[in-house]
């Protein structure tokens, strides 16, 4: 009996020690929270209350495995999600929602609903100025328009090109623009540049060039993703 319960204390001492080491080898997970509605990038991002405002300030933390960025639900962001930092196997960076209501939102695309941003440029032909590159896409009121090669092109209403060496937007359109809903994808939804071991859920991407762009990425787990209106492709 002695020697049964020596070897049981032994047993549970080096069960103790590899709990302990197991504990010592795990990262410090930690959770950042962001809104794009009441966050500040001055905050520590830690907390709800101290939620920062945008993406790029939550992927420029330096992120580590285990760690997750939370994006609070009703919030949309005009900018895209890229993501360098990489998890390990066992321990993912993980990038989901927290809060009530509508998931959160990456649009790809810029607000063009402004009557004062468009001028006319003939019968039933409108342009803006200072659009820096070829959009993916011009969608009005949630419908797309059809692209032309050129401006001459342009015969009928729902119509839209881009002229590069002036960096003007035109569309064909009965009315102004700006007076509809109008929405010009410029930007990818969420870019995946070499990083690894990434979990993304619950989140939705619009208007965007590509929804989810994997470029060098491996270990990638995305759930629950709602992706619409894209340019190109959703993954």
């Amino acid at each position: 009996k002695f020697q049964n319960a020596i070897f049981v204390s032994a047993a549970v001492f080096l069960q103790l020690l590899v709990a302990q080491v197991v504990a010592a080898q795990l990262p410090e997970t930690r959770t950042f929270y962001v809104s794009s509605s009441k966050g500040s990038d001055a905050n520590t991002g830690l907390a709800p209350e101290n939620a920062w405002r945008t993406l790029a300030r939550a992927t420029s933390a330096g992120l580590l495995p285990g760690d997750a960025i939370l994006l609070a639900r009703g919030d949309t962001w005009r900018e895209s999600l890229t993501i360098r930092d990489s998890g390990d196997s066992l321990n993912r960076i993980k990038f989901a929602a927290y809060g009530t209501g509508a998931r959160p939102t990456l649009l790809g695309s810029s607000d063009h609903t402004s009557a004062a941003r468009w001028q006319s440029a003939g019968e039933n032909l409108w342009y803006c100025e200072n659009v820096a590159w070829r959009p993916g896409f011009v969608v009005i009121n949630d419908t797309a328009l059809r692209e032309q090669a050129n401006l001459s092109g342009l015969s009928r209403s729902w119509q839209w090109h881009y002229e590069e060496s002036s960096g003007r937007l035109y569309v064909k359109l009965r009315q102004n623009p700006g007076i509809l809903a109008t929405e010009v994808a410029e930007r990818e939804g969420v870019v995946i540049a070499g990083a690894s071991n990434i979990e993304i859920r619950d989140l939705a991407v619009a208007y965007a060039a590509d929804g989810v762009v994997l470029n060098g990425a491996n270990g990638i787990l995305l759930e629950n993703l709602l992706i619409r209106r894209t340019a190109y492709s959703g993954i």
